[in-house]
């Protein structure tokens, strides 16, 4: 023990009054606070994946088994001309919370895009690398099924989906995308954004 003691080095008083003045400052200690919140935050939500991928038979965990601490958020677009609009109000959303942004454009198999939605496609792409996020095209018939899928997939916990363009009498045959995804998304936010016709 005294070895120990022997070499431990002792600052000089300048720069003990250097530490306290300039290091220990409440900004700093804030910004440290910050940080070791967010480390045990990631241990934590690591932790609740590794035991949920344990407890399922095939591998995969289910989203209400796992603890989503971070916000993710996942905007859902089509070729319609408001998705600029979705995006850019996601990406609002992601940087309120310091959250990874995704946006997911569902292509139906049975049909090819025009040129015109073809360069809209891309240009939601851009915007969305603009805003540091991940754009994701994925080929599926049925859009809930597929939301739902990723949000899972990416342990979302905000999802900006726009108005419906369905008729009424749509929505009330076969239902409408926004309760088919209350439904099955019950420990995730879905919001709204109203959209021009």
């Amino acid at each position: 023990m005294l070895d120990l003691l022997n070499q431990v080095e002792v600052a000089p008083p300048e720069k003990i009054d250097q530490a306290l003045h300039g290091f220990f400052q409440r900004r700093n200690l804030i910004a440290l606070r910050e940080l070791a919140l967010r480390e045990v935050a990631d241990q934590i939500e690591e932790e609740g994946l590794r035991q949920a991928v344990q407890r399922c038979s095939n591998g995969h965990a289910q989203l209400d088994e796992v603890c989503c601490i971070h916000e993710r958020v996942l905007v859902c677009i089509s070729t319609h001309p408001n998705s600029l609009r979705l995006i850019r109000r996601g990406a609002k959303i992601a940087g309120y919370m310091n959250a990874p942004l995704y946006v997911l454009l569902i292509s139906n198999p049975g049909r090819s895009l025009t040129k015109t939605e073809i360069r809209y496609v891309e240009t939601c792409e851009r915007l969305c690398q603009k805003f540091d996020g991940e754009f994701l095209q994925i080929v599926g018939e049925n859009p809930a099924e597929e939301i739902v899928k990723a949000a899972r997939s990416y342990r979302v916990t905000q999802v900006v989906v726009g108005q419906s363009h369905q008729s009424r009498w749509q929505d009330f045959l076969s239902g409408s995308l926004v309760s088919r995804l209350t439904r099955s998304l019950k420990q995730i936010d879905v919001h709204i954004v109203s959209t021009s016709r």
